[in-house]
C-alpha cells in the first residue's frame, strides 16, 4: 500500500446554479442602463444602479463558489478534501485527521444538509461512502465516491488506528 494517493471526481454544476449565473449576468447588464438613464434624466437612477450592480455581483459571487470537481487527497495521517470552483480556484474543504474517524461503510441513511458534508455528484449515486468523525464536539458525516484502491487504503489506515 502506498502512504500519498490522490483521486479526483468531477461534480456536476446544478441548474440553481447557472441559473444564478444568468440572472447575475442579466442585473449588471441591467444595471448599466441605469448608468444612462442617470446621466440622462436624473441621479436619482443611480441608485438603482447600485441596487442591480450589487445583486448582480452577489448572484456571480455564489456562482463562482460552486464546486466542480472535488480531490481527494490521502496520507496515513490525514484525508484532505481540496473543492475546486468553477474559475479554478482552489480550496481546502476538509482536513480530516485519521484519529477523529468513528466509522468508515458505504452510505446508509437520508443525505441531512446540515450535518453531512457532500463531497460527491449526488448523495444517491452508486458507490457513494460515508466518513463519520467527531468535529467541534459533534457527530459528522462526510459523504464521498472512493475508487476501490482508495478504500482499500482507509479501511486499512482506520485497521491500524483501531489496533495501535
Amino acid at each position: 500500500m502506498t502512504d500519498q494517493y490522490v483521486q479526483s471526481i468531477d461534480v456536476e454544476v446544478g441548474k440553481a446554479a447557472k441559473y444564478m449565473q444568468w440572472a447575475g449576468i442579466v442585473l449588471i447588464l441591467a444595471s448599466l442602463g441605469f448608468i444612462l438613464l442617470s446621466a440622462f434624466y436624473s441621479w436619482w437612477f443611480t441608485f438603482g444602479f447600485v441596487a442591480l450592480m450589487t445583486a448582480g455581483g452577489v448572484l456571480l459571487h455564489f456562482y463562482n463558489k460552486t464546486a466542480k470537481e472535488y480531490t481527494y487527497e490521502f496520507s496515513r495521517s490525514r484525508l484532505r478534501i481540496i473543492a475546486k470552483d468553477v474559475v479554478n480556484r482552489q480550496r481546502v474543504y476538509l482536513d480530516l485527521m485519521w484519529k477523529d474517524v468513528k466509522s468508515f461503510e458505504i452510505m446508509t441513511g437520508a443525505y441531512d444538509e446540515k450535518r453531512d458534508l457532500l463531497c460527491a455528484n449526488k448523495s444517491y449515486d452508486v458507490g457513494v461512502c460515508q466518513i463519520v468523525f467527531r468535529a467541534d464536539n459533534q457527530t459528522r458525516r462526510l459523504l464521498f465516491v472512493p475508487d476501490e484502491y482508495m478504500s482499500a487504503l482507509v479501511k486499512e489506515t482506520l485497521k491500524e488506528q483501531s489496533n495501535g
